[in-house]
């Protein structure tokens, strides 16, 4: 017997009023309590007794009006039947929201810090370089430095470096009023033009500018990162070169070497920047959001790296378990501690040899580097002298 159309629609009414409770249900993470199942039940068969009913009767046609209404309240535009649209709506949010990770590339990142820099400069009242000393000081940090800077400018001027921590002595004072066109250098002790020396607000001088050249270029090479806090070539002084200073005197060289640096020191003060451990990458990677995530993060370059702690990829270790394996994995005195608790040495060549399972009798593997020889784990003494009287060849009573 082929059922009716309106118990076909009351039954597919039925199964969609199930679901879209079961449905709101789980996304509500609430359980429908017993009075919630008990009036579904009564629900579900009144509907089922409508149907019966005009299938009975014959009156189709006002069955389908009913059974129509009934359809027509699952598809109404209510707000909480939001899981009956296509689409995802929490998807379409999260792309709104853009990528948590920038790539910097080497052009953005100095437009970034010049930038940064640019901004301060005329509150300090201070040159574009002299401002990135100052900022440097305080580790790149805005909010710190416009706290404390102008209660006691001239206080930290000196400790960044700006101006020298003593007065220059009378000598370098008549020195430097000297009108004669060349001077002798106090480094190389050539007589060359004064305009082909240089000096520093400090007032040290007279240096001239090839003795500048080689000297940047050695602290370059024997610094390193260090190089942002060369001083003034005079003994003591405090007095830092800036970046104007290191362009005019330094091989170019240098001075890309020298923003390299400063650039560097700009990102590690920012928690939210970190530059691609790639070699020769010279990329940075700015997170949007707050604090420092552990995630894994891809730079153009190819190179994936754990934006935490900078090391390649390790998920799902935690940085500082590898922080702690690494650390002794390069200490071998631990190395050492576990070769001499877990091995005993070879009779015939003493190759360290680690027993996994078996019996006493040990094999000195040739094809792991051993000499080949054979002997007791137990005593530690040649296989050829064990037998009958140690109790059989495969054990060994020398202790017993």
């Amino acid at each position: 017997m082929l059922a009716s159309p309106s118990l076909k629609n009351g039954a597919s009414v039925l199964r969609r009023s199930s679901l879209v409770i079961e449905r709101r249900a789980s996304l509500t993470g609430r359980r429908p309590s017993m009075v919630d199942k008990i009036k579904q039940l009564k629900k579900e068969e009144e509907l089922r007794r409508s149907s019966i009913a005009s299938s009975n009767s014959g009156f189709e046609e006002d069955s389908d009006d009913g059974l129509s209404s009934d359809v027509e309240e699952y598809d109404s535009d209510d707000p909480q039947d939001w899981f009956l649209e296509d689409g995802d709506e929490d998807a379409d949010e999260s792309d709104d929201e853009g990528p948590m990770f920038t790539i910097l590339e080497k052009a953005g990142l100095i437009k970034r810090m010049r930038e940064f820099v640019d901004s301060i400069a005329p509150q300090l009242d201070l040159t574009h370089p002299d401002a990135a000393l100052m900022l440097q000081h305080f580790m790149w940090s805005e909010e710190k430095l416009l706290r404390l800077y102008f209660d006691k400018p001239e206080f930290y001027q000196r400790e960044a470096g700006l101006i020298p921590a003593t007065l220059p002595t009378k000598k370098d004072a008549s020195s430097s009023s000297s009108s004669s066109s060349n001077v002798t250098c106090v480094v190389c002790f050539e007589t060359v033009p004064i305009a082909q020396t240089f000096s520093m607000n400090c007032g040290h001088q007279h240096y001239c500018k090839g003795c500048w050249q080689d000297y940047l270029t050695e602290s370059t090479k024997e610094d390193g990162s260090q190089i942002i806090n060369v001083k003034c070539m005079y003994p003591k002084c405090t007095v830092k070169l800036n970046q104007d200073h290191f362009k005019t005197l330094a091989q170019a060289k240098d001075f890309e070497r020298y923003m390299y640096f400063l650039m560097k020191n700009y990102v590690e003060s920012d928690i939210h920047m970190t530059y691609c451990p790639g070699g020769a990458c010279g990329r940075a990677v700015r997170f949007q959001g707050t604090g420092k995530p552990t995630d894994v993060v891809e730079c153009h370059c190819g190179m994936r790296f754990c934006f935490n702690c900078g090391q390649e990829k390790h998920n799902p270790v935690r940085c500082e378990d590898l922080h702690s394996w690494q650390a002794k994995n390069r200490d071998d005195n631990e190395s050492m501690k576990l070769i001499q608790a877990t091995t005993k040495p070879c009779y015939h060549c003493g190759m360290p040899t680690e027993r996994t399972k078996g019996c006493n009798h040990m094999s000195c593997r040739k094809e792991q580097g051993g000499c080949g020889g054979e002997w007791c784990w137990m005593c530690r003494g040649d296989w050829r002298s064990h037998g009958s009287h140690t109790g059989g060849f495969y054990s060994c009573n020398k202790y017993e």
